[in-house]
């Protein structure tokens, strides 16, 4: 997680907008989990929910800067006002359901085909704003 933390701290750094910071992340999430091996995410699925917990607490980093961008977003006027503490856990979770499908070799490229326009469109993002960035 540090290493891409790292990653994604450097990518973001000379970047301002709200929605521009938010596709790199989601872009770089999803190209992180196509280069994941390991039963990580089949593991995670049998645990139960009070392990389960555990099990995730290291991707807090990633929440948290998750929960920055929304933020910044919702205080520019470009993200719908919404708690972004859930709003960042649902987010984190459209983002998860594509990570098996990454691991079996499909392309990032589509991930993010199926995953971006979703996405923007529950944070009340412009299309013209987002549209033939994915």
């Amino acid at each position: 997680m540090s290493r891409f933390m790292t990653l994604a701290q450097r990518e973001l750094a000379e970047r301002t907008d709200p929605v521009d910071r938010l596709q790199i992340l989601i872009k770089l999430v999803l190209t992180e989990f196509s280069f994941q091996r390991g039963a990580g995410a089949s593991v995670a699925a049998m645990l139960p929910p009070e392990d389960r917990a555990a099990f995730f607490e290291h991707v807090a980093p990633l929440a948290a800067l998750v929960g920055d961008l929304l933020e910044d977003g919702m205080n520019e006027g470009v993200f719908v006002r919404a708690d972004t503490a859930t709003t960042g856990q649902l987010i984190m979770a459209c983002l998860e359901t594509q990570r098996t499908a990454l691991l079996a070799g499909d392309k990032v490229h589509a991930a993010v085909q199926r995953t971006l326009p979703f996405l923007m469109r529950a944070l009340g993002v412009p299309e013209e704003r987002w549209a033939g960035d994915s």
